[in-house]
């Protein structure tokens, strides 16, 4: 008895092969696989995914092609097969609209007894957008009135419906944002924010302008009938909130008689009339990427039932060049999860089928997620049963990791939670903390949608989430190779005749 318990720890490792309470223990063919996840190759994956040269993953961008083809790459050289419908890539199309900037200006206009007077205004000298994102096409109309810095008084001093407001800008972001949804409550048609004297909007907004001329891609689910479909389902007035440098709106005032040395805080009619136009080129469409692999099972009957593991492979991209890399966000998981597929390529097949899916577009709205769970197809006759994400798994204490969902969701509460629960202290995670405010937050969610039992594991945010500190050096590579090892052990303990324990 004494040989076979410590043969047991030798094959082990350091992890010892111990049965959680009701449940069988780790196999020893998995337990043997389980060493294959090594922490330094971890780390080395994490360093390609999150290095300068991936220029932060953004969708879509050339960083996240590369990094579909480096995923690929890793996955034939495991010896798994292609899990698309096409071959190692799903891919499914943003609508890219693109803001022409020699047809989009607006105007302002006087009229009196000797005729009317305008002066013009045109986008990328008079005219800026804060927004990353393309506004609808069409045309905008109103009288023009003047509301200070756009405090609560100017706002209150009268019913604006229809109108088109023009304020001085708040020297604080949270100001500004404020006002703009002031704006939208109030029922203005449009809003534009007029910069102090000096301040170069040119240059301040150069990168939302060149990003606004370039495109802003968008996934349209099939389910809302394209971008048409979705703007007549969200019925909501559009609210333009441009930015105007001082000079033009002084320019303006001048050319049409309003003297604006005397324009303060109070709410003041300005007597003209707004008349914006925007054109949109919507023609062009974008195609992105997920990568899927596929690990066939060997039971003739429960090879059919396939356990989808994912993890989003992108990020945010540069802002003012600055280079996002996501290490932890999502470089973690996407590295722990090619861990997990040395892990079953040295274990052998499964008596269930398993398929990693990578997803791009998790930052921008889980829009890889949302593209494969509206056309699910794995090879053959598979079909997902539960779905395991993976997201953010390599920074924080190294004994803290979260779940989702915890039994206060009961309504999707499953066996998947009661696995992790009982096989995370074997990894060193005593506990699992409820990450069930991040619900909706990852790739899980999409897959929920499908009617399977899903689970999140996650280490929860830090100083550096979405920012450019969020590089290589801070990962703990030793924690994902625990995760990995983890989700291992889950399923591993998924391959009985019944898939999950059930939840009392």
């Amino acid at each position: 008895m004494v040989c076979t318990a410590l043969l047991s720890v030798l094959l082990a490792g350091t992890a010892v092969n111990v049965p959680a309470s009701g449940l069988e223990p780790t196999s020893a063919p998995m337990l043997r696989a389980m060493e294959y996840a090594r922490a330094p190759a971890i780390l080395s994956d994490v360093e390609f995914i999150a290095s300068d040269e991936m220029q932060g993953r953004d969708t879509p961008s050339e960083g996240l092609r590369i990094t579909a083809r480096y995923l690929k790459a890793r996955m034939q050289r495991l010896g798994w097969q292609p899990g698309a419908k096409d071959g190692w890539f799903q891919t499914y199309e943003l609508a890219n609209k693109r803001l022409d900037t020699a047809g989009t200006q607006a105007s302002l206009s006087s009229t009196s007894d000797n005729g009317t007077r305008s002066c013009t205004f045109s986008f990328g000298a008079d005219l800026y957008l804060s927004t990353p994102f393309v506004p609808n096409a069409g045309t905008t109309e109103g009288d023009a009135v003047w509301l200070g810095s756009g405090v609560s008084a100017a706002f209150d001093a009268g019913d604006w419906k229809d109108r088109v407001g023009f304020v001085s800008e708040p020297a604080d972001a949270g100001e500004r944002q404020k006002v703009f949804s002031r704006a939208r409550s109030e029922g203005l048609k449009a809003l534009v924010v007029v910069a102090a004297a000096g301040d170069d909007v040119a240059t301040r907004l150069a990168a939302r302008t060149k990003r606004l001329v370039a495109g802003s891609p968008r996934y349209v689910p099939p389910s809302e009938g394209g971008e048409e479909g979705r703007n007549q389902r969200t019925n909501r007035p559009s609210v333009t909130n441009w930015h105007m440098p001082r000079a033009s709106f002084e320019r303006a005032c001048s050319a049409l008689g309003v003297d604006s040395a005397t324009l303060g805080e109070e709410a003041r009619e300005l007597k003209l009339r707004w008349n914006e136009t925007r054109v949109v080129d919507a023609t062009s469409k974008v195609t992105v990427e997920n990568v899927v692999g596929f690990w066939p099972g060997s039971d003739p009957v429960l090879s059919k039932e396939t356990i989808l593991i994912s993890a989003h492979y992108d990020h945010v991209g540069v802002t003012d060049g600055q280079v996002y890399n996501g290490a932890d966000d999502n470089g973690s998981g996407t590295s722990g999860l090619l861990a997990l597929a040395e892990v079953l390529a040295n274990h052998g097949p499964l008596r269930r089928s398993v398929a990693m899916i990578w997803v791009s577009g998790e930052e921008k709205g889980l829009w890889g997620s949302q593209a494969w769970a509206a056309e699910p197809w794995l090879p053959g006759e598979a079909k997902a049963v539960a779905n395991i994400n993976m997201d953010m798994i390599g920074r924080n204490a190294p004994d803290d990791l979260m779940v989702t969902p915890t039994t206060k969701l009961d309504k999707h509460f499953n066996g998947l939670g009661l696995l992790a629960d009982q096989l995370s202290p074997l990894e060193g995670f005593p506990k699992l903390r409820s990450a069930d405010e991040y619900w909706s937050r990852s790739d899980h969610a999409s897959f929920a949608k499908l009617g399977i039992p899903v689970m999140f594991l996650f280490a929860d945010v830090h100083a550096d989430y979405h920012k450019p500190g969020d590089d290589v050096e801070k990962i703990d590579a030793d924690k994902i190779r625990r995760v990995v090892r983890l989700v291992s052990r889950i399923v591993d303990a998924m391959q009985g005749e019944t898939l999950l324990p059930p939840v009392k």
